[in-house]
């Protein structure tokens, strides 16, 4: 048995000595990149299915300091700005959602990526967080040596994504993690996930490391997809449960939620990830 108290910390957050936070989440800026390197939170499945609406715009961050990625870098719209932690994972509360269109939870990203690739993403690590009840998420920027900038604070453009996943919820335990190139095409990452250890090679980040030793080492070098999916213990209790019809946790690509109705285990219509029972 894991010391309880080992997992009342933050097992968000990555190891750093210089991370700063807004209402929902937590965030490390990047000198060098003039953007956040990660933003870390607690996605908890309860508060997805509020109806807290999105915001309309961004805002100009006031805990980023002077040169920093902001509304100015956006004139253009040749990539817009998406959220790393996104907006319908902060449909709790307001000021959680307000907070969530500040600039230290802003990349630029290319079109494709944005309204595709990562919203799907998104809506599938959203409907984890309902058969989990809470997943400890952590998401950021990768780059090659010369990124392309965009804008008057010559913002470096990332490369490629990534998003690290633990659930740790007393009956299931399990990390995956994402890579997924930031370009203007769909991209199948359902086919693609990597260790969190393969992660942290890319970008030099040591997450979750406040779990024991022995538990992180083993658990940042396995790729498990079929835990994900029907493979749990949690997914094969909440499966036998009789469960009402909610409104749908997916996003949409006009960063709305979907309107339909499912009884689906997590949360999602047939267009939003719904796979059907097992």
């Amino acid at each position: 048995m894991i010391n309880g108290s080992v997992f009342s910390q933050r097992l968000e957050l990555p190891k750093s000595s210089t991370f700063d936070y807004h209402s929902g989440y937590s965030f490390e800026y990047s000198r060098e990149y003039k953007q956040s390197k990660w933003v870390a939170y607690q996605l908890i499945g309860e508060q997805v299915q509020h109806k807290v609406l999105s915001e309309i715009q961004f805002y100009d961050d006031p805990k980023l300091p002077e040169g920093s990625l902001n509304s100015d870098d956006f004139y253009q719209r040749v990539y817009p700005p998406g959220h790393l932690k996104p907006s319908g994972d902060a449909r709790n509360d307001k000021l959680e959602m307000h907070d969530s269109y500040y600039y230290a939870n802003v990349c630029p990203m290319q079109p494709t990526f944005d309204q595709e690739t990562w919203r799907i993403l998104e809506n599938m690590v959203r409907g984890w967080s309902l058969i989990f009840d809470t997943i400890y998420v952590v998401s950021g920027p990768a780059f090659k040596k010369k990124p392309d900038t965009i804008g008057i604070h010559k913002i470096p453009v990332p490369d490629y994504f990534y998003k690290v996943l633990l659930v740790q919820n007393g009956i299931d335990m399990q990390m995956i993690g994402f890579v997924l190139p930031n370009i203007d095409v769909r991209y199948d990452y359902i086919k693609n996930p990597v260790s969190v250890d393969s992660v942290e090679r890319l970008t030099g980040i040591d997450f979750f490391y406040q779990l024991p030793d022995y538990l992180e080492q083993d658990l940042e070098t396995q790729v498990n997809p079929s835990f994900w999916t029907d493979g749990s213990n949690s997914y094969y209790i909440k499966s036998k449960m009789k469960r009402k019809e909610i409104q749908c946790i997916g996003t949409t690509v006009m960063d709305k939620r979907c309107l339909s109705l499912t009884q689906c285990l997590n949360g999602c219509c047939s267009q939003h990830g719904c796979e059907g029972d097992k």
